[in-house]
């Protein structure tokens, strides 16, 4: 799943979508999305088949990837975004606000139906994740773009100002 979201607007302007994609595939659609939308830092998961998105975006060309930072706040040279249970926190402890807060708006349906799926599981201490049988990835994705918002720049033009982020 990646997530394109306007910093400016909080919209989610585009996505990819599709669990039944291959790496290759997912990572073709990716950079052409993201070659309409400034080449923005992707901040793809780099769980599971993650890490082959991010080497067939790279065998691709694309080059602007969110890179985990050490203790001490300095590029770690690991790129792609790592859920755990530590980033899994941070991220819905940073996205629940912004959704209740109207900070971030999306249109697609499904995309909507995903976040209604998320829940706190009472028999995982409260864990934030999809219920049974459901998926998270969008709100993962939307979650990880929102998270890259400190670390994107300002693109400005003589007419507009963007600021995207992707997952």
């Amino acid at each position: 799943m990646l997530a394109i979201l306007d910093l400016n607007t909080g919209i989610v302007v585009a996505d990819v979508q599709g669990n039944l994609l291959s790496e290759e595939e997912f990572a073709r659609m990716s950079v052409a999305l993201c070659a309409e939308y400034q080449d923005p830092k992707a901040g793809i998961e780099d769980n599971d088949w993650g890490i082959a998105v991010i080497r067939a975006m790279q065998d691709l060309g694309y080059t602007n990837f969110y890179e985990r930072k050490t203790i001490d706040g300095k590029d770690s040279g690991n790129i792609g975004w790592h859920t755990d249970e530590k980033s899994r926190y941070a991220l819905f402890g940073d996205l629940i606000p912004a959704i209740n807060g109207s900070l971030i708006t999306m249109y697609a349906e499904d995309a909507i139906a995903d976040f209604q799926a998320v829940v706190r599981n009472p028999l995982k201490n409260g864990r934030i994740e999809a219920a049974a049988g459901l998926h998270d990835d969008y709100p993962i994705a939307v979650g990880i773009a929102w998270m890259l918002r400190t670390e994107v720049y300002t693109y400005s033009t003589e007419t507009e100002i963007h600021r995207f982020a992707t997952s």
